[in-house]
């Protein structure tokens, strides 16, 4: 309001909420030409009066969540120069079409054309788009209904790529973003990554009958609705990483499809609704990295058996790792790094015989898991161990991966910022041919002669040892 000098204002296609103050450009010239562009946010409420004060203004509004402009206003404006001069000839439907009413594109009333009935559009002003239904009552099995539902909820107008997206003389298989079967009949892969997605997810995207994949990641969605995706008999992929949901409520509903892949990571989770997808019991990759999911993992993941991914790096989670972990004799990788994992390892991870990848540094917390280090002896493909910033304590094993298939690959052990003692076990030397370890911060005391002798050392620490 003290911007005495303001003409044009640019905000439009942000995430601007809350009503427009009521001394909202109280201070910006009357008789200039004054541009105020808003449309496409989540703006609520009245259209204040006192703008009328502002004689050549154009004020766009379009797609908010306006719910009132007074007559008052109205009556104020009609001998102004709002809106290009439009409100002399349109009246008030010049600066925003009134619930019931849409006009494509611009919302309002202009020399293209005037506001049409959409009586679906009960509540807003200035509604771009119409989400009417066909008048039959049936519900959208059509793909092009169905998609064309999906855009019309997350501002497919906005979104920075739509190429021939509802273009009727352009078959559904030709838009961005969409990918058909082999028939060109059947839409089998929506990859919108990025795309400037905001909204709800409407449950319909569910009824393509044929979909495999769904990409939606790094977009805004304000929810997504898992009704009916117990019916998505042929999915097998679903990214919904950072996409600023709060919830995933009802995903257990994809127990009932051939999901194998799911990223959920990058999201700020406000309640429990992550443990809903140890229901979906054949997934092969689960990712919930930086979620902010706390409280203990529930022992329900061991019926995970198919796992062969699970990424929940960077959350809240603390307590005992459960013994169950290690039913998951399929994982290849186990991502649980930065959290505020207490206790000690469970024996159980011996069981893990596939595992690649165990990752559980916790540089970031006070918390860290102790007691003495597993040996890991049944892990014959494990390359990459991290445990750093722990509290274990005690002698290194000597038998640690003493069972390694891997011994000739390039192993990363990395155990700095614990509490190990002692010396560095000779039988490693024989053990691993390119070994990069980091035991830095613990309280190692001896570095035998015979173990630096040793050749099989030389290549050890990206051959920086020769």
């Amino acid at each position: 309001s003290a911007l005495s000098s303001i003409t044009d204002l640019y905000l439009e296609n942000q995430k601007i909420s809350g009503e427009i103050p009521s001394d909202f450009l109280d201070s910006a010239p009357s008789q200039e030409k004054v541009t105020v562009d808003l449309t496409n946010n989540k703006i609520g409420g009245k259209v204040p009066e006192n703008l009328a004060a502002i004689n050549r203004l154009t004020l766009l509004l379009t797609d908010n969540r306006i719910t009132e402009v007074s007559s008052e206003l109205c009556d104020a404006i009609k001998d102004s120069s709002w809106m290009g001069g439009q409100v002399n000839d349109y009246g008030c439907h010049a600066l925003m079409c009134p619930p019931g009413k849409f006009a494509p594109v611009e919302g309002r009333h202009t020399s293209d054309g005037g506001c049409q009935d959409c009586p679906e559009n009960a509540l807003h002003w200035g509604a771009s788009v119409c989400e009417a239904d066909d008048g039959s009552g049936e519900e959208s099995t059509d793909d092009r209904e169905i998609l064309s539902k999906f855009y019309k909820a997350l501002g497919g107008q906005y979104w920075r790529k739509n190429t021939h997206w509802l273009n009727p003389k352009v078959d559904v298989c030709d838009w961005h973003g969409i990918e058909c079967d082999d028939s060109e009949e059947n839409v089998i892969r929506i990859d919108l990554k990025n795309n400037g997605l905001d909204g709800n997810v409407p449950s319909d995207v569910w009824k393509l009958e044929k979909l495999e994949d769904l990409v939606l990641a790094s977009n805004s969605l304000e929810s997504i609705s898992f009704d009916g995706a117990d019916k998505a008999d042929n999915l097998r992929f679903l990214d919904l990483t950072q996409t600023d949901l709060v919830s995933i409520t009802g995903i257990g509903a994809l127990k009932d499809t051939p999901i194998k892949v799911l990223k959920l990571s990058s999201n700020t989770y406000e309640d429990d609704s992550p443990a809903e997808t140890f229901d979906i019991t054949h997934l092969r990759e689960l990712y919930l990295a930086h979620t902010k999911w706390s409280g203990a993992i529930p022992a329900k993941i061991g019926v995970m058996t198919n796992l062969e991914t699970f990424d929940c790096y960077g959350n809240d989670l603390n307590g005992q790792i459960p013994s169950e972990m290690g039913l998951l004799t399929s994982l290849q990788n186990l991502l649980m790094s930065e959290n505020q994992f207490e206790g000690v390892l469970p024996q159980e991870l011996n069981a893990l015989t596939d595992l690649e990848t165990l990752s559980m540094h916790q540089t970031n917390s006070d918390a860290g898991v102790g007691g003495k280090l597993l040996d890991f002896k049944n892990l014959r493909k494990l390359t990459k161990l991290y445990l750093d910033s722990n509290k274990f304590t005690g002698a290194l094993p000597a038998t640690l991966l003493e069972n390694t298939e891997r011994g000739d690959k390039r192993i990363e052990i990395y155990l700095s910022g614990n509490k190990f003692q002692g010396s560095i076990p000779t039988d490693w030397a024989d053990r691993f041919d390119n070994l990069v370890v980091d035991l830095s911060d613990n309280e190692i005391n001896e570095l035998p002669d015979e173990f630096c002798e040793n050749e099989e050392v030389l290549e050890w620490m990206n051959g920086n040892v020769e």
